[in-house]
């Protein structure tokens, strides 16, 4: 029996089902570890991408997130999907914050149950953006080679640049994410 919100509350027979659709070719794409570099918008493309990247890693997630505002943390498949990531044996989470997380997020009160797997950093905005005034968009690193970076503009719409098998940019990106941490303080880091 599929899970009707699974993706979303209430959503229709037919959407439901394209993003069932959208989920298998996500999946298909991690089976064949192709490097392909792959746009994705929507928030129910950014939930299943986030979702993809959480069940297909092993060990290692860093995160760089805006607040865990709910619109995607709090959807069913993204909570289900890094509980299981985190309940995988070896995993860690790094996240840094770029605002004062949202203490109503289930996603936060979801990663703060693993103390000891999870750590949490709030970013000094002022810090890093006089030494780097361009900020980077918000992004995922899974397992060193699995990415999701949202493009800054337009945020709103959860546009980005995905792939579930490209080392390259994955590297780039935990560059970006080791300066980023330079410039975060802990949060509740057991």
């Amino acid at each position: 029996m599929k899970d009707r919100n699974l993706y979303g509350e209430n959503l229709p027979d037919d959407r439901f089902n394209e993003l069932k659709i959208y989920d298998l070719a996500l999946e298909n794409l991690v089976q064949m570890q192709d490097p392909e570099v792959f746009e994705n918008s929507t928030a129910e493309h950014a939930l299943i991408v986030f979702g993809t990247i959480f069940k297909n890693c092993n060990s290692k997630l860093k995160v760089f997130a805006d607040r865990f505002t709910g619109r995607v943390s709090n959807q069913k498949f993204f909570l289900k999907s890094l509980e299981e990531f985190l309940l995988k044996e070896g995993s860690s989470l790094d996240i840094i914050f770029e605002n004062e997380p949202n203490q109503d997020s289930l996603a936060l009160k979801l990663i703060n149950g693993f103390k000891g797997k999870v750590n949490t950093y709030r970013l000094n905005p002022k810090g890093f953006s006089h030494e780097y005034p361009n900020k980077p968009g918000y992004f995922l690193i899974g397992d060193g080679k699995m990415f999701r970076l949202q493009k800054l503009e337009n945020q709103e719409k959860y546009n980005a640049f995905c792939s579930f098998n490209n080392p390259k940019i994955a590297n780039s990106l935990e560059n970006i994410f080791n300066i980023l941490l330079k410039y975060s303080t802990p949060i509740n880091n057991n």
